[in-house]
């Protein structure tokens, strides 16, 4: 039985309970205090509520877009994902760039623990015509002389607002880093540059999902981020 199931079960107990002890009471006239009703109203909100919780990080899935990197090759996301887990950092703006470099060195250190972890960053933008893309996709690139970070590179054109709405991101003013696999389950997210709890918290993300292997990542140190 998966959570959301148990959840749901455990649901329709309280309710149950909850009817008997108002026809209890009822049969002894004996009137439930308000204090008992709230009791038993805010325990079902709560049940109602982590519910409601489990049932969207269940279903929440990266949406399907389309892009293409800095080297010109087209991705269709996440399938096109070459990752068992997929770091995938979103940013919207330009100058969110040193945000989103705060988490290459955990980046770079994973994919040489992990032959099937890669990470991509997604600069997000709106639509435009296609002679801006150019421009815009130029301008990029030539501000990245590495081509294995070109690779890592894929630009969205999209309508930002259903976008930000399908991953539940709140606003533009800040990045998101994502754990996605292959069937583009979201397993893992943060906002935010990398600090020292955000990274220890992807490493064991990713540590407990490759079991078949076991990297040590004891010789790193906190300047590494």
């Amino acid at each position: 039985m998966s959570l959301l199931s148990f959840l749901r079960s455990l649901f329709v107990t309280w309710i149950l309970l909850a009817n008997l002890i108002l026809v209890g009471t009822s049969q002894k006239s004996t009137v439930i205090s308000n204090h008992d009703q709230k009791q038993t109203k805010s325990a079902l909100n709560e049940i109602i509520a982590a519910g409601e919780k489990m049932a969207h990080q269940e279903k929440e899935v990266f949406p399907e877009v389309e892009g293409s990197n800095l080297n010109g090759r087209e991705f269709s996301l996440p399938k096109d994902f070459e990752g068992n887990l997929n770091l995938v950092l979103i940013a919207f703006y330009r100058e969110q760039q040193e945000m989103v470099n705060t988490w290459f060195p955990i980046a770079d250190s994973l994919s040489e623990a992990f032959d099937d972890f890669r990470y991509y960053e997604l600069p997000t933008l709106t639509t435009y015509n296609p002679l801006y893309r150019w421009f815009i996709d130029r301008g990029m690139r030539s501000g990245i002389s590495d081509p294995v970070k070109r690779a890592q590179t894929i630009t969205l054109y999209l309508d930002k607002e259903a976008f930000r709405k399908s991953l539940s991101i709140p606003t533009e003013e800040t990045i998101y880093a994502f754990v996605v696999d292959q069937q583009g389950k979201i397993l893992w997210r943060t906002d935010g540059e990398a600090t020292s709890a955000k990274v220890e918290a992807l490493k064991k993300c990713v540590e407990q999902r490759e079991p078949e292997l076991s990297p040590s990542f004891s010789d790193q140190s906190d300047t590494t981020m």
